[in-house]
Formats: C-alpha cells, structure tokens, sequence
C-alpha cells in the first residue's frame, strides 16, 4: 500500500512524499527537475482530499488563522503550480517576513488576476478587513487519529487507495500512533508551596536551608532519587536542578556506583568539580576530565579511581570510542549520567552528545538524569532514554521559576548600514546600563562579537561606570577573578559586558540582562542562546544569610526607622531563626561560603547606615536558600528588596513583535547527526569500534538514535556520506562488509572529522611530492588549513595579508583556496607580531593536530628526518622561524629563552656561537649555562656537515 501511495502521489502530483514533522507542521517534497526542497519553515498547512478535488489549507502558525486556501478539481495541473506557490511561501524565513503595521501578524503574497499583492494574514483581528476566517488548529494541537495527512474520501478508481494513513507509513516518516502516544511519559505535577519537603529529612546531604523548593521535593516525593528510572527535568533556569542532580548523586554515592557529570563547557564543568569537590569531597573522590587536562597514565589511574568524574560532552564521546582499546573501569562502574544543558542535542555540536551517549548505553545501561531550561520536547527525549537503556523515564517539566523574569524588547534602528546599526543597538543598551532608577543594580551585557563589546565597554566607562570585558581570550584565572568581582554585591563591578561565555550554565548573576542584537556576523543567533542568556537574569545566589538583633536590643527597637530592612517574623520550624530586626542582608559567592558561615558568628562588617556598636554582641545570622523563603520570614519588605531579585531581560532588536513570539513559542530541539558533515565522524568510529561491519549494522545503530525517533533519518544522506567516506580512502568494502583504513582511524581515534584528515591526507602527500617542505606558506597551508579551522569570512583587518599570503601560496600550491587562519599562521612562522587570539585556539589543539600528522605520515609513507616533526610543531607553537628552532636544540637553552634570543636578532645557530654577540647571549643565558650551551651549538653545528 505504501509503494502504491507514493507512485500515485508521483503520477498525479509531481511530489514524492507528504510527512507531518516533529513540530506539527506538514512538509511537502517536491520535484523540479534539479533538486528537491523541504518545506516547512514558520508555516502550518492541513491537506484535505474531498470528493473530487484536494483541498490545501495554509495557517501563520503563531496567530493560527488561514492566510491561503487551495481547492483543486484532481485531474488538473494546476494543483502542480498550487503546490509550487505554496511552497515558494513557505520558502521564506521567518525572520524575513513582513509585519502588519496595524496588527503585527504576517503579511503574505496573494494573487489576483495575475497580480501579486502583500496583504495582511490576519483578517479576523486586523482593522480595515472586513473578511473574516476561520481558525484554523496546528495538527499538533490533534490527536493521533485526527493527525492524518492524507484523508481520502475520494474514489477508487481515480487510483488513489482509499482509507486513512497506514501504519507502515507513520513509522517510516516517523510520526506517532494512538496505540505510541498511550505509552508516552507524562510529566509529575509539582508539589505546591504547602507541602515542601524539609532538608532536614534527606540525610545524605546536608543544605544551608530548611525546605527544598518545588521542583527538588517533587523529585523526592515520587522518590525519584531512589528508583532505578530515567529522568528529564525541563524546568526553568534558576529552579534549583543541580540540587535535584545532588539528590540523585547522593543516592548512588551511597550505594558505591560512579556519578559521572557531562556538560558542553569547559568551564561550567570545572565549576561543578570546584563546587562538588567541597560538597562530596571529604567523603568521596572527584576528578575532572576537559581538553584542558592531558591524559596521562597517573591521570588515567585518578579517573579510574574517582567516585564522581566531571567531564565535557566531547569528552565523553572520544573516551567511549576508546572503550574497547582501553577498557576504562571507569564506564563500568558508572550507576548515574548526569546531562546538563542537554539542549546541546539540538545545536551544531549536539551530534557528539547523541553519538556518546548511543555507545555509552551499549556498555552500561545506567540511569540518565536530563537537564534543561529550553527543551520542550520532554516527552520525546524521555522516549529516546528508554530506547537507549531500556528503563521507564519520568519527566518534570515545569515553567515555574523562584524568581520571576520579565522580558523588554527595545527596539533599535536597522537602515541597512552596518555600523549605524550597531551603533544603534549600543546605544539602546547604553540607556539601560545608565537608568537612574537602577544606578544600584548590576548588569550583564552579551554582545556577539568582540568588536562590539570593545565599542560598549568603553562607552559604559565614559560613564564613570565600573565595568570589564568577559570573553574567551582572557585567561582563566582573569576570568575566575572578574566573575568573583562581578558576584560580589558590595563590590564596585556593576556592568560586565561579555560573549556567550557566561551563557551557558555557569552561576553568574544579574538583576538585568541585556542582549545587544539578534545577529552573529551575518547570521541569526539561535534562539537557544537567546533563552540561555536570559536565564541569568534574576538568578539568586546559592544562599542569602540576613544578620538580625534580637527584640531583646533596645537600642536595634527605638532605631526601626533607620533600619532599611525593618522587622523579621519569628518562623516556628527553623531552630535557627528568631523575631527580631534585620539589620543587614549579606550574600553568598558560592557554596563554600554559605558553608562557612557560623550561625552564631559575629559581625564582621559594620554597615555604615546603623550604628553597629551597641548591637553587635546580640547579633544572630539566619541563613535562606532563596527569595520565596525571605519573603517568608520579612513582614515588612521594603520595594527595593524584593526588586533585586525581579529578573529584567532586555532583548535589543530589530523587529520587537517577532520576537516576542519567538521567545513565547519554544524551538523544540531536534537531533544534529543525520547531517553530511558530521555523520561520517560517528560512522568511523562505529566501524572502528566494530559495532557497525555492513549496511545491516548501520540500520540497527540508527535504530537507537534520537535522528530515527524523530523520523530524520534519510537514506540518501546516509548514502552520500558512505560515499565520501569510500572516495576520501576512509573506508573500504562495500554494503557487505565495510572495513577502516589507517587514514580513517587517525579521524575516529584522534578524534578529527573526516573533511579535516583528508584535507592533511591531500596537503602532506602534495607537499612531499613537491618537494616544498621548507616553504612555509606551503606548511601553514597543509597544517592550518583543514576546514573545521577556517570559515568563508575573512574580516576587513585581515584581507591585505590574506591577499598577500595567497599570491605567495598559489605560485607553490595553485589550487589553494582563500584562508585566514593558514596567513595568520604563515606570518607567526616569520616570528612577526600576529593577533594572537587568532591562533590560540588552533595553539590549544596543536600536540593532537601533530599525532593526527604523525600517523597520517606514516600511513603514506612520507619520511621526514629524525625529529622533524617535533621540530615543526615548537615552530607552530612558538612562532620561530626554521633556523631560529634550532636553537630549542642547544643544551640549555630551553623554550622560556628563544623568544628572548630572537628578540635581541639571534635566530640561528651561527649568530648564537658568534663572539660578536656573546655578551648579549650571556646576559640572557647567564654565566653558569654559557659554556654547556656554547658546546651543544657546535657540536649541532658539526653534525649538519658531517663533521664529529
């Protein structure tokens, strides 16, 4: 029936499918003769076949209401050019659109005659229509029997095969049944305010405050942390998840099984092992594994050891691949994954979770904790986490938030000048940061560029404002020191502009969050980051602790009206608390420090508004988790106390009603790995690993991929990249048996994509048979130049010395393409000045990059002397030129000195033995390494002619 539907629908149609995706909307594949397009994008449509003809009704999938109507006689062909203008429409991003001036709803092209008008969607609500249409539901919003793409009422022998949709159809485009949809996980309730639960009855873990919130004792009332079931929390940022994380850590801690915590970021994870490291760590060993840690044997041995191993997604996905090889005791022992930032899925680096966790699963099927504020697909990942190991999986899924966050869409001019329109945008975030009414609330500000946030960070200090720029270029220990300022509310940083390094997880706060723009470069910044970025805002700290004098104090009574914070209610359940009057509110930068702190302590700091002299000896601190507590235990608030904890999310952009939208209507998260860029990577490696021999194989590892849950699995893309992977010499074989070659395993075991082995593979043997090595715009082309390192866009500073590096490089390498990196590289090798942030991130992979180098050299038989590429690589590191590496040679010398001796104009091994500049060689060597050093040079000097 399926064969029959699809050959009817080609005859009589000019398509080859019709699918209802994960969104709700209908997407039509159709045939012009040279490619075939998806369409989908912003708009619903819902397909009636009636009697003698199909109707094509097409709705704005934000107001709901129908924009065109199609209904065509079946046996004619226009129903072909309907189908073409419809999916021109569809065409069109989102963000592209025209707004309604009057009602903002989408304005959309309609015929007449011939002619083609803008006319506003949104007839039902806008003034000056007088039609009115009906509204018209996403198929989303139906049931599993109503949401039937094809509804044939039509007649048999017209040739189409009467009935409503197949099942061998919805499972091979991935839809749901009824009898699917029965079985799906529906999300606990949240508990409600009454009935929290108290710290002081999970015993495991002991906590600076007296109820779990919400969220935290939903997951201990159905007991969640004991079951042996899966778990995806999709509740809002800020909503206490890494303490749910904490309960379920210290469950399995208790029973000697292995937490390991994976996130997308290097420093998020660092900041969960320095947090847990005080919370776990006198009882249980924590380690840390991140491309900033070298795994070395004893590192190796700590892994192996660690009770709770924090680790980044990349991470997981290039040791689960050296399983077999390795046999990490480890993966093994492991009794709870705990994901944050799981959204990661759905963004470009999400294929490397997906792929981790399909392998990790096949060894251990342990329990798997979700966690994310921007994934409303819940549901589905749940589905997905059952497939993987085979346990029920249990959802809270809740927009609740402790602190509320209100959104602002400022508008900013776009004339289509680039730089007035940045200026623009600079300006409008300028206006925040300088409200009066906020001069004492702090602000963090993302920009997506560097540019900007150089332009901006400025402009706020010509303000007299205390501000500092927060991006990747710093090093960590200046990044680790500008967050601790910009924690600390008494200190004097009140704006810190940033990228999106402080987006993603990390606990740096701010009542208010601006986002300057909606664009990165010349692209859209995903919708992700947006809600990612905003979730700072608001954000309470770990802990507040209020100090009070007790009711006793004559002097803190007769003197409420100077007390800011005026009466504290006594709250029976806490032992700790007391009625008396707040006399100061402190904060905690982290944990560590609520933990510190000393119920009984004394005053440390006088506050400057009270005298503090007579009340200090009576002074009690109490400790809150958070503002809903305070509200609890303040009778009297004052506005601006619980102001500071109102989250502001200012959204500076073009088009405010877009957006709005945007933000309302959540992105469900989609799966990345069905994609020609980086499928052939997970491939490898499974064929490496020996889980995928033949076609078979690859069908039953597909088979647990969230790409096939969600119906995106398509053949011909899986086709094309066994292809490439056969043409680029990565695999060999065919559909019945599929082998690596040594090429493919330098991208699986050093964990490169394939795009990226076969460009070194091409460059090294291009560069050997030329006989080029000593040109080094040759070197920096065949090393620097692989794909993953380069992007199209060359920026206006660089474009002279790329053009003059690309003259240079094409009389070598004529089929060379234009590249940034490989110019900046060239000139490094030269040991000019060059702007290094350019290069650090390639300097960062550089001991991988020479490996990858080293075995693909040796799988080609290209031989190079002795020491060649260690050389080389000191040159790439250190930007020397050839000569002056040699001096790395001389005894010593060591790397601290060559920049030294390079900079006084000693760059080889003759100005170095030569007496006219021995004085200057002494005065950086010293006295005592002189002689050895003078000796190594010319016994190196001897060697190169043969002389011993």
């Amino acid at each position: 029936m399926l064969n029959d539907m699809l050959d009817w629908a080609r005859n009589r149609w000019g398509y080859v499918g019709l699918a209802l995706d994960s969104d709700g909307f209908v997407v039509i594949k159709t045939v012009d003769g040279r490619c075939e397009r998806w369409l989908y994008t912003g708009i619903n449509a819902h397909f009636d076949f009636v009697e003698q003809a199909v109707q094509l009704v097409i709705f704005d999938s934000v107001s709901n209401l129908t924009y065109r109507e199609y209904q065509v006689a079946w046996r004619t062909e226009h129903a072909v050019r309907c189908l073409d203008s419809a999916a021109d429409e569809q065409d069109i991003d989102i963000g592209e659109l025209d707004y309604c001036p009057k009602c903002y709803a989408h304005k959309m092209v309609q015929f007449s005659q011939g002619r083609a008008m803008k006319l506003c969607s949104n007839y039902a609500v806008c003034s000056g229509k007088s039609k009115t249409n009906g509204r018209i539901y996403p198929l989303e919003h139906l049931n599993a029997d109503q949401q039937l793409f094809l509804l044939s009422h039509g007649n048999d022998d017209l040739g189409y095969p009467a009935g409503a949709i197949c099942a061998s159809m919805t499972r091979k485009l991935g839809l749901t049944t009824g009898e699917e949809l029965s079985q799906s996980t529906v999300g606990l309730s949240l508990v409600e305010d009454s009935d929290l639960i108290k710290t002081s009855e999970f015993t495991l873990l002991n906590y600076p405050f007296s109820h779990f919130n919400r969220v935290q004792s939903t997951l201990l009332k159905n007991q969640i942390h004991t079951k042996n079931v899966n778990l995806v929390l999709g509740t809002a940022t800020s909503s206490g998840k890494t303490v749910c994380a904490e309960l379920c850590m210290a469950h399995t801690l208790a029973k000697g099984e292995v937490v390991v915590y994976v996130s997308p970021l290097r420093s998020l994870t660092q900041e969960k092992y320095d947090d847990w490291s005080h919370t776990f760590g006198a009882q249980y060993k924590i380690a840390i594994l991140t491309g900033d840690y070298a795994l070395s044997p004893d590192k190796n041995d700590e892994i192996n050891q660690a009770d709770i191993l924090c680790i980044t997604s990349e991470m997981l996905d290039s040791r689960t691949r050296k399983y077999g090889s390795e046999r990490s005791a480890w993966i093994d022992r492991v009794g709870l994954l705990v994901v944050d930032e799981s959204h990661i899925i759905g963004t470009e680096r999400g294929h490397a979770v997906e792929a981790g966790l399909m392998r990790f699963t096949q060894f251990n099927q342990a329990k798997i904790l979700f966690m994310s504020a921007t994934m409303p697909n819940v549901e589905q990942f749940a589905q997905w986490l059952s497939v993987l190991n085979g346990l029920q999986s249990e959802i809270i899924n809740s927009p609740w938030r402790p602190t509320p966050l209100t959104w602002h869409f400022p508008r900013y001019v776009d004339n289509g000048n680039y730089k007035q329109s940045r200026d623009s945008r600079i300006n409008e975030a300028l206006k925040k940061v300088t409200d009066a009414e906020k001069s004492d609330e702090k602000y963090l500000l993302f920009v997506h560029d560097k540019a900007t946030g150089a332009d901006l960070l400025r402009k706020v200090r010509a303000q007299g404002i205390d501000a500092e720029f927060h991006s990747a270029d710093l090093k960590v220990n200046i990044r680790q020191q500008i967050e601790k300022e910009f924690k600390d509310p008494h200190g004097k940083l009140r704006v810190l502009v940033s990228t999106s390094t402080l987006a993603w997880g990390c606990n740096v706060p701010a009542q208010n969050v601006v986002i300057v723009g909606t664009t990165r470069g010349l692209s859209p910044v995903e919708i992700e980051d947006i809600l990612q970025m905003a979730g700072r805002a608001g954000r309470s700290l770990p802990a507040d602790y209020f100090v009070v004098a007790p009711d006793g104090n004559s002097y803190a009574q007769s003197s409420l009206d100077r007390l800011s914070l005026r009466i504290l209610d006594s709250v029976a359940e806490l032992d700790m608390s007391t009625a008396g009057s707040v006399i100061d509110i402190r904060h905690a930068g982290n944990q560590q420090d609520i933990k510190a702190v000393d119920n009984e302590a004394r005053l440390q700091r006088r506050k400057r508004k009270v005298n503090m002299r007579q009340v200090k000896d009576h002074q009690k601190v109490i400790l809150a988790q958070s503002v809903e507590e305070a509200k609890a235990w303040i009778a009297h608030n004052d506005p601006q106390y619980l102001a500071r904890y109102h989250g502001h999310c200012y959204l500076i952009c073009a088009q405010p009603k877009v957006w709005e939208h945007r933000i309302q209507q959540a992105k469900p998260v989609h799966s990345r790995l069905v994609n020609e860029a980086t499928l052939g990577f997970h491939i490898l490696a499974e064929v490496d690993a020996g889980t995928i021999h033949n076609q078979l194989d690859l069908v039953n590892w597909f088979d647990r991929s969230l790409a096939k849950l969600q119906g995106l699995v398509e053949q011909k893309v899986v086709d094309s990249v066994l292809g490439d992977l056969l043409r680029t010499q990565m695999l060999k074989g065919h559909d019945e048996q599929y082998k690596i070659t040594e090429i493919g395993k330098v991208s699986s075991r050093w964990y490169y994509k394939p795009e990226d082995v076969f460009h070194w593979h091409t460059a090294l043997r291009f560069v050997d048979h030329a006989q080029i090595w000593d040109n080094d715009d040759a070197l920096a082309w065949a090393i620097a130049g692989a794909p993953s390192y380069n992007t199209d866009y060359i920026q206006r500073s660089q474009a002279k010395l790329v053009d003059d590096y690309m003259k240079r490089l094409q009389r070598v390498v004529p089929f060379a393409s234009e590249m940034a990196l490989p110019a900046d590289m060239a000139t490094y090798l030269s040991g000019k000045t060059v702007q290094y942030q350019k290069i650090n991130g390639f300097k960062y992979d550089l001991s991988r990059v020479f490996q990858a180098l080293r075995q693909i050299a040796k799988a080609c038989a290209i031989s190079r002397p002795d020491g060649y590429w260690h050389m080389l690589e000191t040159r790439f590191r250190y930007g020397t030129t050839a000569d002056s590496a040699k001096l790395l040679c001389v005894e010593e010398v060591g790397v601290m000195n060559i920049r030294k001796l390079v900079k006084a104009g000693i760059v080889s091994l003759d100005d170095f033995i030569d007496v006219e500049r021995r004085s200057e060689v002494t005065r950086i060597l010293g006295h005592k390494k002189l002689e050895t050093a003078l000796a190594s040079a010319r016994k190196i000097i001897r060697s190169q002619y043969g002389v011993e």
